[in-house]
């Protein structure tokens, strides 16, 4: 069973979770969904897509780091509204928390989260950041699934993605298009 403990961190809440096999421990300001249907909801958009590039980018309006993909639509689950599409295939461009850069100390900061690197498909969960003005992973990155011959691996551990992990893709992408179509 998954453990999670919660401690309140001025100003932010800070969740510890460990996968149920005890091989990672993420130290995250996202708690995990409590479903699936919660995951969806907090989504403004549900894709399948393939990364085509990655590339490190920094916010002015944050002094976290992030990572930029640049990915191609493969199928929307929810959200196709929020995305122009074209005759070509529609590109969608989002960040996700993490990755490395240097503080003016000179330090390197890096996760140690699951990430999506080029031509690797995932699902993602993106809600859309005015202070970003990007695409985000929402929940963090309880958002990312990744998919490796047809199986899924969530990116962050949490009792939705055990539950989910097991599925298959085509029973997992059913799962969310019922849970879109109950929030409509």
């Amino acid at each position: 069973m998954l453990k999670s403990f919660a401690f309140l961190v001025i100003p932010a809440l800070l969740v510890l979770t460990q996968s149920a096999q005890g091989d990672r421990v993420i130290i995250s300001s996202y708690a995990p969904p409590s479903d699936l249907a919660e995951l969806v909801r907090s989504a403004d958009v549900v894709a399948v897509i393939r990364v085509t590039s990655t590339t490190p980018w920094e916010s002015h309006a944050s002094a976290r780091s992030f990572v930029e993909h640049t990915a191609i639509v493969q199928e929307f689950i929810k959200g196709s509204e929020f995305v122009s599409q074209g005759p070509t295939p529609t590109t969608i461009r989002f960040v996700e928390e993490g990755g490395e850069r240097l503080t003016p100390s000179g330090k390197v900061k890096s996760t140690n989260t699951e990430s999506l690197e080029n031509n690797e498909d995932g699902i993602v969960f993106l809600t859309f950041t005015p202070a970003l003005n990007r695409f985000q992973l929402a929940m963090g990155p309880h958002g990312l699934y990744k998919i490796k011959n047809g199986a899924l691996h969530a990116a962050a551990p949490s009792d939705v993605a055990n539950e989910n992990s097991r599925k298959s893709l085509n029973e997992f992408k059913a799962a969310l298009k019922k849970a879109a179509q109950t929030i409509r």
